[in-house]
């Protein structure tokens, strides 16, 4: 299994107008507490995520509505370069007639960006 996530980091880039990444502290033991604690705050369209239909559709599947399994299992990687903040067809069109279930586009996107 490959974990093909990005960190987030205070700088991440957002969809504009959603709530940026941010880290607040929580409990500390060296203030007496038993724990140390954390809290987040972002958008659900913060980083690496994933787009339920519902985020297209009012009557599509919520998030927790799609099986996990979905999106876990044999994949195809394929690298392309967008032109113009777009991938073109062409750069899709090579590809063979049977494909395993998954499709993960390879966008050359740095790991560490500032803008969306």
């Amino acid at each position: 299994m490959i974990d093909i996530s990005r960190q987030l980091t205070p700088s991440h880039p957002n969809w504009p107008g959603d709530a940026p990444f941010r880290v607040k502290p929580g409990a500390r033991i060296a203030q007496g507490d038993s724990v140390n604690t954390g809290e987040l705050c972002t958008s659900t369209h913060t980083g690496t995520h994933v787009d339920a239909p519902w985020h297209y559709s009012e009557t599509g599947a919520r998030l927790e509505e799609v099986e996990l399994n979905r999106y876990v299992g044999r994949c195809r990687v394929v690298t392309v370069r967008a032109e113009g903040g777009l991938i073109p067809a062409a750069a899709l069109a090579g590809l063979p007639k049977r494909l395993p279930p998954r499709l993960l586009l390879h966008t050359g996107q740095p790991a560490h960006w500032t803008e969306f």
